[in-house]
């Protein structure tokens, strides 16, 4: 089943994203997915990650299930924080600067000649 986000909209500190899901069959089912605002912010999740962090609860979730409006538990934004955490330390270490193998790199070109 794919899904589409088709909004959200915000009661006090809970926004709620609308999903359709589509079926091989081109039916649409619509799902709503709560996330508490508060818990964004002890996790430093940014918003603009809110979106796929839902979709891909859905994707994951067994659709069998007849409820289809579902809030994010805290447990979920914690284990997305962690995954988050563990792909930066990883880019940030291949991310490592080499130094010149020569401190005179470029110079045999910029020397007079005897």
């Amino acid at each position: 089943m794919e899904y589409v986000l088709v909004g959200f909209r915000q009661v006090d500190a809970v926004r709620h994203y609308g999903f359709q899901g589509i079926a091989e069959d081109r039916s649409r089912i619509e799902f709503t997915v709560g996330t508490d605002m508060t818990l964004l912010r002890k996790y430093s999740i940014a918003i603009q990650d809110v979106p796929l962090l839902c979709r891909r609860f859905l994707e994951e979730r067994d659709i069998s299930d007849a409820r289809h409006a579902i809030m994010l538990s805290e447990d979920q934004m914690r284990r997305f924080a962690e995954a988050r955490s563990a792909v930066e330390a990883a880019a940030k270490m291949r991310k490592h600067h080499r130094p010149p193998t020569s401190s005179k790199v470029g110079q045999a070109w910029r020397s007079e000649r005897p």
